[in-house]
């Protein structure tokens, strides 16, 4: 089983990686999905995937992601110091899908 974070999970590119994914999900453990502000679809996706931690950007957004993801195994994480964070954890695959500048301390941490 191979671990694999995706930074950026709502976006295009994340939400293509998270479909193929799910095609085989037996083989793959979600260390981490991280956001910006979308917790709708964050919490959808890392519910589905079973992630161990799901991260939005946008710490007003923490209390939100918090209730979505009650009465799951999924820990929610919020902050940007938080996605970096995230996007240290162990993993055998990174998905770096955050758009721009916001995206490139995650991925040197990575």
């Amino acid at each position: 089983m191979r671990k694999i974070s995706i930074l950026g999970a709502t976006g295009s590119v994340g939400q293509s990686t998270i479909k193929v994914i799910q095609a085989q999900k037996e083989k793959f453990d979600i260390q981490a999905l991280t956001a910006n502000q979308n917790v709708d679809q964050l919490a959808k996706d890392a519910i589905a995937l079973d992630a161990n931690y799901a991260v939005i950007a946008e710490e007003g957004c923490y209390n939100d992601l918090k209730s979505a993801l009650s009465g799951t195994t999924v820990k929610p994480m919020a902050g940007r110091d938080a996605v970096i964070e995230a996007a240290g954890f162990e993993a055998d695959w990174i998905m770096a899908a955050i758009v721009g500048m916001a995206g490139l301390e995650p991925l040197m941490k990575a």
